[in-house]
């Protein structure tokens, strides 16, 4: 999986963190209201973490959409890796 690596602390905003913690909470809620581990490798929420650490990785949009999030933690998703390409001016 091919990935991008930017500085957490320079793109987000205080705003961003807690927008940011709460997809990530919404993530863990989606899975446990399914019985399921959220924190297997190949889940979204492992992608997600990335974001933390300065990691975007490719396809997490999709992944989250193949995963059958809900269409509103999609688009939160989406606006995060939005606002990252934005900020680094990727395409």
């Amino acid at each position: 999986m091919s990935h991008v690596r930017f500085n957490r602390h320079e793109i987000f905003t205080a705003e961003d963190h807690n927008f940011h913690s709460q997809t990530i909470r919404e993530v863990e809620d989606f899975y446990l209201n399914k019985d399921a581990n959220p924190w297997l490798l190949d889940t979204p929420l492992n992608n997600l973490e990335g974001i933390w650490d300065g990691f975007l990785y490719d396809g997490i949009v999709e992944h989250a959409q193949a995963a059958g999030f809900p269409a509103q933690l999609v688009d939160r998703i989406e606006a995060t890796v939005n606002l990252i390409k934005f900020k680094l001016q990727l395409s």
